[in-house]
Formats: C-alpha cells, structure tokens, sequence
C-alpha cells in the first residue's frame, strides 16, 4: 500500500511538473509577444509624427503656392494622448 502511495505522488508530481513547464513556456511566448507589440508601438508612433510633420509641410507649401496670407491661419497638430485636434469640439 505505501508503494503504492508513493507511485501516486510520483506521479502526480510528474504531472505537475510538466504544467508548470508548460505554463512556463506560455509565460516566455507571451513575453516575447509583448516585447515584438511594444516595438511595434513605437514604430507606428515615430512613423505618425513623421507624416504629421509632412503633412504640416505641405500645407505650408500649399499656402505659399495659393499666395494666402498665413498671418491669420491657425495650424494645429495632433495631441500624442488622445489623437484629437486641440481645438475640434
């Protein structure tokens, strides 16, 4: 009866751990994920001040082209936390 107690114990041990290199593995994927999305992230919000900045750009250019006089435009940029023009309720 005792082996067979310690047979059981064995193997549920066994049984755990393999979940937990299991679930060890899982926690290394996620995190490999999270790294590849966080750089993803800044990636596309470099790019985003990149063709704001473009765009700002050519609309100067297009100002000047059309002989429009700037002193009373009012150029707004997007706000980096909400994505909304400043002035746009």
């Amino acid at each position: 009866m005792h082996d067979l107690h310690a047979e059981d114990l064995s193997s549920e041990i066994r049984a755990l751990r393999e979940r937990l290199a299991c679930l060890e593995k899982k926690i290394e994927l996620a995190e490999q994920r999270l790294d590849q999305l966080v750089k993803e992230n800044q990636k596309l919000n470099q790019d985003m001040r990149f063709f704001e900045l473009m765009l700002l750009e050519e609309y100067h250019l297009l100002l000047q082209l059309l002989g429009k006089d700037q002193s009373n435009l009012r150029i707004h940029s997007l706000e980096p936390s909400s994505g909304k023009l400043p002035n746009a309720d």
